[in-house]
């Protein structure tokens, strides 16, 4: 339990560190890179901090019986996906990452979570929050969308559908980088 204790506070004094500046570079071959210290032609890049998700005090409250589903999707006034727009691509510096903001008007009311799907698949559970993180993505198109979900885990509103485009870096089948042994790997680059 102290050894918990003690890696808790560690880990706590540390995060601050984790937020620092790093710096971003683009190389002549248009390879990205990324450095704690800054080079010639990098641009400062401050990484935003992790979203940090509370659970309701008290509890989540049991579902009234007294408010229909309909009653409940009527208190929304719009529910939507404000980023990434319809048709946007992602980069290949993004590795497959792709941040989704939801607008929810008025604001979620208590009990109230977002969920987000990928190609129609939840893509992580619903959660009481606007800004969402959908990582490793594979290349190609893909469809977004979120719904808004009550304490009971009934569906109150969807939001229509954007479409991506996710760009990931592809090493040639028959380029040097591709026919490089792999050290400490079995049977790694072998017929």
């Amino acid at each position: 339990m102290k050894r918990w204790f003690l890696l808790m506070c560690a880990t706590a004094l540390a995060w601050p560190a984790l937020a620092d500046t790093v710096y971003r570079v683009v190389d002549e071959d248009g390879t990205v890179r990324f450095s704690d210290r800054p080079t010639p032609g990098a641009s400062a890049v401050r990484p935003a901090m992790p979203d940090v998700v509370s659970p309701p005090s008290g509890g989540l409250a049991a579902p009234t019986s007294s408010q229909s589903v309909s009653e409940a999707r009527r208190a929304y006034r719009r529910f939507y996906i404000e980023s990434p727009a319809d048709k946007a691509t992602i980069p290949p510096g993004y590795a497959g990452d792709i941040q989704v903001s939801v607008g929810v008007e008025p604001s979620l009311k208590d009990g109230d979570r977002v969920r987000l799907l990928l190609d129609g698949t939840p893509s992580q559970s619903a959660m009481r929050a606007r800004v969402f993180m959908i990582a490793g993505v594979e290349r190609g198109e893909h469809r977004i969308q979120a719904e808004l979900i009550d304490e009971g885990g009934r569906v109150l509103r969807q939001s229509s559908p954007v479409t991506v485009f996710v760009k990931r870096a592809q090493v040639p089948p028959n380029s040097p980088a591709a026919r490089a042994p792999v050290s400490g790997v079995r049977g790694a680059n072998t017929p």
